[in-house]
């Protein structure tokens, strides 16, 4: 634990006063991922065995794992997403800039997440109604990226649901 509190404090430290540049040393903060999983896989291994079978608290788990894996994904490239748009927007193009300027999109943060969080849904789904596009050629190769991570991620969360009702046949 003391290793990291070295950690901690750097990654709490306002770097953004000093220089933009330094808000990388916030990602420090992903080093304690680690522990808590492990901290979370026992209490997980010591509670739900009180209430469900073995086969049921996988079933659960698994099921927890992938609404996390689908909302942790989306949160990270929504972010991503906005920071292109922001940065972009300083320079007068864009897809912040293009909704901003034709009265559809707001400047407030939950406004930006919100659109975001849409535009990824959208784009992971392959649906992409086009209301939120990219404009500029950054834009653009990042809507590939995003694509064909949500492909990846739809395989991913296909052969999890697959495995929970592989879970429920019954056995001779």
């Amino acid at each position: 634990m003391q290793d990291q509190f070295v950690t901690d404090v750097i990654s709490t430290v306002p770097w953004t006063y000093f220089n933009r540049n330094l808000v990388i040393l916030r990602l420090l903060k992903l080093r304690r991922f680690r522990t808590n999983q492990k901290i979370l896989d026992q209490l997980i291994d010591d509670s739900l065995p009180n209430f469900f079978n073995k086969e049921q608290s996988k079933i659960i788990v698994d099921t927890i794992k992938m609404i996390v894996a689908l909302y942790s994904s989306m949160h990270f490239f929504a972010n991503i997403w906005i920071h292109i748009g922001m940065w972009e927007y300083e320079l007068g193009e864009g897809w912040f800039f293009k909704n901003n300027q034709g009265g559809i999109q707001n400047k407030d943060f939950w406004s930006l997440y919100i659109s975001s969080i849409y535009w990824v849904f959208t784009s992971f789904s392959t649906v992409g109604y086009g209301d939120i596009t990219g404009v500029t050629k950054l834009e653009m190769l990042f809507q590939i990226i995003v694509m064909m991570s949500g492909i990846c991620l739809f395989g991913y969360m296909t052969g999890i649901v697959q495995a929970i009702f592989d879970g429920f046949k019954i056995r001779d």
